[in-house]
């Protein structure tokens, strides 16, 4: 395994606070691929992405994704620059949301979810690495790169999937109230 890819290894295998199996699923790519795991060009069967669930008070960073129509958490790919997979989501929060002061909570979760067929790549999957930070402040921005921007309260934080009730499970204690998110795009 390369440099990046073998720590990346053993960081999931100091423990990762929630999803075990796609942990497991991750290592295998990184034992099978290598840092070519990083390249967002593999598509077979896909690549490591980054993101960022940021709280402040009892908030959570979200952003309206452009292609899904719906409320995320910022991330994305991980870059050649990037020195692993935290600061490439420091670097995806930094530029879709403008927020910039983060003080890193550590490794919050691992995710493998399908993306679907876009016009420059077929249908793949991403082993989403997912870090937890808390801003300094709550000043934002829309950026090119959103549509939209917002703090949301954790307890009006409503999700679509597993893939992210699980870690906004463990920011919020344990504790995930129902609804869509009440934001205005």
């Amino acid at each position: 395994m390369t440099d990046r890819a073998a720590a990346l290894a053993q960081r999931l295998r100091e423990g990762v606070p929630t999803g075990s199996e796609a942990v497991d699923r991750l290592l295998g790519l990184l034992e099978r691929l290598g840092d070519s795991a990083f390249d967002p060009d593999v598509v077979e069967p896909g690549h490591v992405t980054a993101s960022g669930f940021v709280v402040f008070g009892g908030s959570l960073l979200l952003v309206r994704h452009r292609t899904l129509g719906r409320w995320v958490q910022p991330g994305g790919h991980v870059e050649e620059g990037d020195p692993d997979t935290e600061a490439a989501a420091r670097r995806e929060v930094a530029e879709e949301t403008g927020v910039v002061d983060l003080e890193g909570l550590g490794l919050l979760d691992v995710d493998v979810h399908p993306i679907p067929a876009a016009s420059r790549r077929p249908a793949h999957l991403h082993f989403d690495v997912r870090w937890a930070f808390r801003a300094t402040d709550d000043r934002l921005e829309t950026t090119e790169e959103t549509v939209a921007v917002a703090w949301v309260p954790l307890d009006r934080v409503s999700v679509l999937d597993e893939s992210l009730a699980r870690p906004i499970r463990a920011l919020a204690g344990g504790s995930l109230a129902g609804g869509v998110p009440e934001v205005s795009p």
